[in-house]
C-alpha cells in the first residue's frame, strides 16, 4: 500500500468497504419474500394466456370490442399477478377508454396510488367521481388522495358534503347498509383528523357514536389519540381494555408490542405478538416476534421453534436473517443448514451460508463453492456477484475479483457502486489508469457524484498526475467546502510530494477540526509538519495518532522517520520493525532507512 492510497483508504470511501455494508445491509432485511412454484392451473392459465395475447399482438383487430375489453381484463389480471405495474398501468388506461366502469375507476386509482403516480391517481378519481357521484369508494379515494397532497381541509370538506347527501336518489339503498356506509365514511373523516394532529376534533367525531356502534376499529383509534396527546398511561389502559374486549383485533396486540419493545420489555412484546399471531398468522408478524424474543436472550429456544414451525422455508430464511441482524451467526447458520436440501430455496440458503462465511471469516473456499452453486438466472444476481467479488478479494485472488466485477458492470451497468467496485479492484491490483478510467466513464452516466469524482482524483494521485488530482478534489470542495475527507486527502497529497506545504497545513488543520477524532488525519499532519522540519509538533502528533489507534506500516513509517529527524535512533528503528511486520508495501526503502540509521 502506497502512502497516498493509505490515506485514500482511511477515508471510507474505497468500494469494496461499501459493497460489504451493502452485502451486510441485504442479510438484514426482512423483505423481498419468495414465492412458492406456482400451481400447474396457473401455469396452463398462462399458457392459454400466452396463446390469446400472440393472436392479438398479430391481429388487433380480431377480437371485437367485447372481445378486446375482456384481453385487456386478461392482460390487467396477469400484470397484476405478476407485478409488473407498467403493464397493468396500460391496460387500465386502454379500458378506461373502452368501458369506464365505476369498478374500474376504483381499480385504475388503487394501482397508479401503488405506482406511487399521485398526479395520475388524483386525477383519475376527480374524473371517477365526476361520472359516478354517488359512488361511496370512489369518493372516499378522491378525499384519502387531496390528504395525501397536503390539501386536508378540501379532503375533510368534501368527505362531509358527500356525507350530507349520502342516500339521497339511491333507493335501492337499505337504512341499515346507509348507516353502515356513513359510519364508514365518519371513520375515514376520524383517521384524517388524525393524520392532520386534529386530536380534539377526531376525539368529538368519536364520541359521536353511540356506544353500540364503537367497534374495536374506533376503540383503537381512540387509544391512538391518547397516545398522540402524551397520555400514555391513558394509551394503554385504552389498548388492554381493547383487546380484552376484543381478542381478535390484530392491531391491538400489535401497538401493545410495539409499546412493550419501547419500554425494553421484549419478553412481554414476543407474547403480545403471540396473542397477535393466534388472530393473524402472517409471517410479518411471526418474524417480529421471533425479533422479540432474540432481544430477550430466548436464543436456543428460538431456533427450536423456527425448525419446528409450520412456517414455509422461504419464511425460516427470513427467520435467519433476524438473527443475523443481532449478530447471532451460529443460530443462523443451524437454520440455513436444515433447510440446505430444498431445491426451490437452494439460492437462496446458498447465497446466506456464504455470506455468514464471510463475515464469520473463516472459509472463503467453502463460502465460493456455495456461490458457484447458485444459478445464473437466480434473483438478486448482482447482490450474489458482489458477494463472489469480496470473498474472491478476501481470499487474494484479485484477478478472479477484477473478472467477476466486469461480469457485475457488464450485467448492471445502471448501478453506480458496481462501477465504483470495479474501479476499486483495478486500484487494489495497482492498475490505477484502469481504475481512473473506469470511475471516468461512469461519470458520463452520474457526472455530480462525489464518490465516483473521489474515486478519479485519488486514482489520478496515485499516478502521481497530482496537478490533475487536485483539480479533482478542488471540484468536489467548491461544493462542500467542509469535506474532512477530500481535505485530508488533498493536504496529504501535497505534504507528500512536498509542494504548497503552507496550503497541505491549512487544509489538514481544516480537516482536523471537522474530525477530530480521526487519527488518520492527525497522521497527516504530523506528515505535513515534518515536511515543513516542524519536528516536535510532529512528533507529538505521530504519538498522538498510534494513541488513538492508528496502527498501519505508512504511519509506522512516519513514525520512524520523525523519530529519526529528532535523534531518536532506538524508537526509530523500532517503529521500522513494526511497518515491516505490517508488510509494508515498500519493504527495501524501510530496509534501507535501517541500515542508515545502523550505520550511523
Amino acid at each position: 500500500m502506497t502512502k497516498l492510497q493509505h490515506i485514500f483508504k482511511s477515508s471510507g470511501i474505497f468500494l469494496l468497504t461499501t459493497a460489504l455494508l451493502v452485502l451486510s445491509a441485504c442479510s438484514g432485511s426482512m423483505t423481498g419474500e419468495r414465492q412458492n412454484p406456482r400451481s400447474a392451473e396457473s401455469a396452463e392459465a398462462d399458457a392459454a394466456y400466452a396463446r390469446t395475447a400472440g393472436q392479438a399482438e398479430q391481429n388487433p383487430g380480431w377480437l371485437g370490442e367485447d372481445g378486446e375489453t375482456i384481453y385487456l381484463y386478461l392482460v390487467l389480471n396477469d400484470a397484476l399477478i405478476h407485478g409488473d405495474t407498467p403493464a397493468a398501468t396500460r391496460a387500465i388506461q386502454e379500458l378506461l377508454s373502452l368501458a369506464p366502469t365505476a369498478e374500474l375507476f376504483r381499480e385504475a386509482v388503487s394501482i397508479y396510488d401503488f405506482s406511487r403516480d399521485q398526479n395520475l391517481a388524483l386525477a383519475t378519481a376527480e374524473t371517477g367521481t365526476r361520472l359516478y357521484p354517488r359512488d361511496l369508494t370512489l369518493n372516499m379515494m378522491l378525499s384519502e388522495l387531496l390528504a395525501k397532497e397536503g390539501r386536508v381541509d378540501e379532503a375533510i370538506n368534501k368527505l362531509k358534503a358527500f356525507s350530507a347527501g349520502y342516500g339521497k336518489n339511491q333507493p335501492g339503498l337499505s337504512a341499515k347498509q346507509k348507516q353502515q356506509d356513513l359510519n364508514e365514511l365518519r371513520m375515514l373523516l376520524i383517521r384524517l383528523l388524525m393524520e392532520d394532529q386534529r386530536y380534539s376534533k377526531a376525539q368529538a367525531v368519536i364520541a359521536s357514536f353511540p356506544p353500540h356502534e364503537r367497534t374495536s376499529t374506533l376503540l383503537f383509534y381512540e387509544a391512538q389519540i391518547y397516545k398522540s396527546t402524551g397520555q400514555q398511561d391513558v394509551a394503554l389502559q385504552k389498548l388492554a381494555a381493547l383487546v380484552k374486549l376484543h381478542p381478535n383485533f390484530t392491531e391491538g396486540w400489535m401497538a401493545l408490542a410495539a409499546e412493550a419493545e419501547l419500554a425494553k420489555n421484549y419478553p412481554l412484546a414476543a407474547d403480545y405478538y403471540k396473542n397477535a399471531l393466534k388472530t393473524n398468522d402472517l409471517p410479518q408478524i411471526y418474524l417480529l416476534m421471533l425479533n422479540a424474543q432474540i432481544l430477550a436472550g430466548q436464543y436456543t429456544a428460538t431456533v427450536r421453534q423456527v425448525m419446528a414451525s409450520d412456517y414455509a422455508p422461504d419464511v425460516k430464511v427470513q427467520a435467519s436473517q433476524v438473527f443475523m441482524e443481532h449478530n447471532r451467526l451460529e443460530e443462523a447458520e443451524t437454520i440455513l443448514l436444515s433447510l440446505e436440501n430444498i431445491p426451490y430455496i437452494a439460492d437462496d440458503v446458498n447465497y446466506w451460508l456464504a455470506l455468514l462465511d464471510h463475515d464469520n471469516e473463516k472459509n472463503y473456499a467453502g463460502a465460493l463453492e456455495r456461490i458457484e452453486k447458485i444459478s445464473p438466472d437466480a434473483q438478486n444476481r448482482d447482490r450474489v456477484l458482489r458477494l463472489k467479488t469480496a470473498l474472491l478479494v478476501k481470499a487474494k485472488n484479485l484477478e478472479k475479483a477484477i473478472e467477476t466485477g466486469e461480469i457485475l458492470v457488464e450485467e448492471f451497468p445502471n448501478v453506480k457502486n458496481n462501477w465504483l467496485l470495479l474501479s476499486e479492484l483495478y486500484s487494489n491490483f495497482k492498475n490505477y489508469a484502469e481504475a481512473a478510467d473506469i470511475a471516468k466513464k461512469a461519470l458520463e452516466e452520474w457526472p455530480d457524484d462525489y464518490q465516483l469524482l473521489y474515486a478519479l482524483g485519488a486514482n489520478l494521485g496515485f499516478l502521481k498526475k497530482t496537478e490533475e488530482s487536485l483539480r479533482i478534489m478542488e471540484q468536489i470542495l467548491a461544493k462542500n467546502p467542509n469535506d474532512a475527507l477530500v481535505l485530508n486527502f488533498a493536504g496529504y497529497m501535497l505534504a507528500d510530494n512536498n509542494m504548497e506545504l503552507e496550503r497541505a497545513r491549512n487544509m489538514l488543520r481544516k480537516a482536523m477540526e471537522l474530525e477530530p477524532k480521526s487519527y488518520h488525519i492527525v497522521d497527516s499532519m504530523a506528515w505535513v509538519q515534518y515536511r515543513l522540519h516542524d519536528y516536535k509538533k510532529a512528533w507529538d502528533n505521530i504519538r498522538r495518532c498510534i494513541q488513538m489507534g492508528g496502527n498501519d506500516p505508512v504511519i509506522w513509517e512516519h513514525y520512524g522517520d520523525i523519530a529519526s529527524a529528532l535523534g531518536k535512533r532506538d524508537d526509530a528503528l523500532e517503529a521500522y520493525g513494526k511497518a515491516l511486520k505490517l508488510e509494508h508495501e515498500d519493504a527495501q526503502e524501510v530496509l534501507k532507512k535501517i541500515r542508515m540509521l545502523k550505520d550511523n
